[in-house]
């Protein structure tokens, strides 16, 4: 499965609002889904979730996000707040 570059970018940003927050994978695929997605059945929901998943996965392995696999939860790293052009952070 290919990863848009597009859905790598938002999650980027939204884990960047808060970068001492960690976020579930259920709450930044309802940040991320698209609106004509919302009312659709569920299948189409889990393979949007999927994508998601998918995509988390990807930016954990290019150092940008740190994913616990116990929780489902992920949260920015130095390098991704970087990537995002957010080099002031203090933590």
């Amino acid at each position: 499965m290919e990863v848009k570059i597009e859905l790598l970018e938002k999650l980027l940003k939204i884990l960047a609002q808060v970068p001492n927050k960690s976020y579930n994978l259920e709450e930044l695929t309802m940040d991320v889904t698209p609106n004509d997605l919302l009312n659709h059945d569920i299948s189409s929901e889990r393979e949007y979730q999927a994508q998601v998943l998918n995509a988390l996965l990807s930016l954990e392995n290019d150092g940008m996000i740190e994913l616990n696999s116990d929780t489902d939860e992920s949260s920015i790293t130095l390098k991704g707040l970087r990537r995002v052009g957010i080099d002031n952070f203090v933590s």
